[in-house]
């Protein structure tokens, strides 16, 4: 699986995403490349220099997320969870 985040170059941090995105520490993920380039067409469709303003120095961040499946009880996690930091 592959997920996406707008990283400002400058700052480090990513954008929110939405109509008025602003930029944070964690920002939003975007679960596909048709959601991220949907949120990038909001753009496209007002005036170029705000598009190009609002996303200056940034770029478009791609992570490789690996899935692993294994079910255990809450009780199981628990203890794992608890072995894990003693």
């Amino acid at each position: 699986m592959i997920l996406y985040k707008i990283r400002n170059r400058v700052t480090g941090k990513y954008s929110t995403g939405g109509r008025w995105p602003k930029f944070t520490r964690c920002g939003k993920i975007w679960s596909t490349k048709q959601n991220l380039n949907q949120h990038l067409d909001l753009y496209s469709k007002e005036s170029l220099d705000y598009k190009l303003e609002i996303y200056k120095n940034c770029e478009i961040v791609t992570y490789l997320c690996e899935e692993f499946w294994r079910k255990l009880s809450v009780s199981d996690w628990s203890d794992e969870v608890t072995h894990e930091h003693s």
